[in-house]
């Protein structure tokens, strides 16, 4: 019995040839499925278009974009591509625009890129001054090549004042009109705070008035102090019923500046003429910083009801008409 229960255990053993086998099966499967994983999701063509440029164009669907990336070398297989960033790309769409690539990236590394828009071109850098109206944004722009500047100030004029002047970083190819519009609004809603607002409310005023004064704050002084003496002085002549008389209103409606205005610029029925007419002009004239808005929400009272600039940009306040009519003839001669 003891040699027959033996020779039972020794027919029921595994030889050990077919479990090496088992195990070499299941180690090539593991490394075929995370070969092919590998291939499909983080290998790179060979022909990596390095430096290509890729345009996507708007409308296009993922399809589309999915087939343009795999016959231009970005890519292995448009099918895969489609369904990975379909998975993974956390509802984004595909960014419209002009990609460059300076190395070859996987399918993981195109998919962020893609989703959000890092189109890896050198930003164009561009200053706005405080100051500058949208027609001088517009020709800002021409002048550097980049698009015509009626584009931007006949599609934007509505925007004077509202456009955030400061310095701005784009991507070259892919700037617009609409792209430096939307940009500079977007800035200039982010200036203006809660805090802002509420004072702006507790004084009976609107936002709109206040870029109003702001701009021509901004035309009217430079110098921070002077700014909130000049906004006290603009607001109290609105509260006593006199004309603001402010010469950087008319010279924006007329085009000449303040030394080449004459009596009869002054009698110009024009709503920015506001020797003629009484209150804010309908819109803003420039397009102000935060000190002149600062300025306008926080004016600084003072006994002064004039005020005069020379050639040099100094300001001479004064009290009474006889005082400014002085003033005139010692610094405007």
């Amino acid at each position: 019995m003891d040699e027959l229960a033996d020779q039972f255990d020794k027919n029921t053993e595994i030889p050990p040839l077919r479990g090496k086998r088992r195990l070499w099966f299941f180690l090539s499967f593991a490394i075929f499925i995370l070969g092919t994983f590998y291939y499909l999701f983080f290998a790179v063509p060979a022909d990596f278009s390095v430096g290509s440029v890729l345009r996507i164009k708007n409308g296009e669907t993922l399809g589309e974009i999915s087939k343009q990336l795999q016959d231009e070398h970005f890519i292995k297989n448009a099918s895969v591509f489609k369904l990975f960033f379909s998975l993974f790309s956390g509802g984004a769409s595909v960014k419209a625009g002009d990609y460059v690539f300076d190395k070859p990236l996987s399918l993981w590394e195109l998919k962020k890129r893609l989703a959000e828009g890092i189109y890896g071109i050198a930003p164009l850098r561009a200053t706005i001054p405080e100051g500058w109206t949208v027609k001088e944004i517009g020709f800002y722009f021409k002048n550097l090549g980049i698009f015509k500047a009626e584009e931007f100030y006949l599609s934007y004029a509505d925007l004077e004042g509202w456009l955030f002047p400061d310095t701005y970083f784009f991507d070259a190819d892919n700037i617009t009109p609409e792209v430096v519009a939307q940009t500079m609004r977007a800035n200039f809603e982010s200036k203006i705070t809660p805090e802002m607002m509420a004072e702006i409310k507790s004084q009976g005023k609107t936002l709109s008035q206040i870029i109003i004064m702001a701009s021509l704050i901004e035309k009217e002084a430079a110098d921070l102090n002077d700014r909130k003496i000049v906004s006290g002085i603009l607001w109290k002549r609105i509260e006593i019923g006199m004309p603001l008389q402010v010469d950087a209103s008319l010279t924006y409606a007329i085009g000449k500046n303040t030394f080449q205005l004459t009596d009869a610029d002054l009698k110009i029925d024009s709503p920015y003429n506001t020797y003629a007419h009484y209150g804010l002009p309908p819109g803003a004239i420039s397009n102000p910083g935060l000190d002149s808005i600062m300025a306008a929400i926080y004016p600084e009272d003072s006994p002064y009801l004039y005020y005069l600039s020379d050639k040099n940009g100094h300001i001479y306040f004064a009290r009474t008409f006889d005082e400014h009519v002085q003033n005139k003839f010692k610094y405007l001669r």
